[in-house]
């Protein structure tokens, strides 16, 4: 690796990884899994795919913490995502407002 990656870098060689060893990539909505059978059956507003193995990716949305000057600074020093937005920063976090173990563990 040639060092720190932002999310956006990673996602976009994953991508190439996956395209390398045949994987098509699809952006489409999904209306309907049956995850219980072999293979598994995905259906989305399009067409109708198979598969042995289903990685689900639904993507969150940051829950703001409410503290004063929260909402005047998002995106200008106040982040919801350290390992998302660490590349982005050139000075020290000073606090960090963890919701769960899971992510003071990241």
């Amino acid at each position: 690796m040639p060092g720190p990656l932002s999310g956006k870098d990673l996602l976009a060689l994953l991508w190439k990884q996956a395209q390398r060893f045949g994987c098509q990539i699809k952006q489409e909505r999904v209306v309907s899994v049956e995850l219980s059978s072999s293979p598994k059956k995905i259906i989305s507003n399009s067409a109708a795919y198979q598969a042995r193995a289903v990685i689900v990716a639904t993507g969150s949305m940051a829950r703001a913490a409410d503290i004063e000057g929260e909402k005047e600074y998002a995106g200008r020093g106040v982040s919801y995502c350290a390992v998302c937005d660490a590349p982005f920063l050139e000075v020290a976090i000073l606090r960090s407002l963890v919701r769960s173990q899971k992510h003071c563990m990241n």
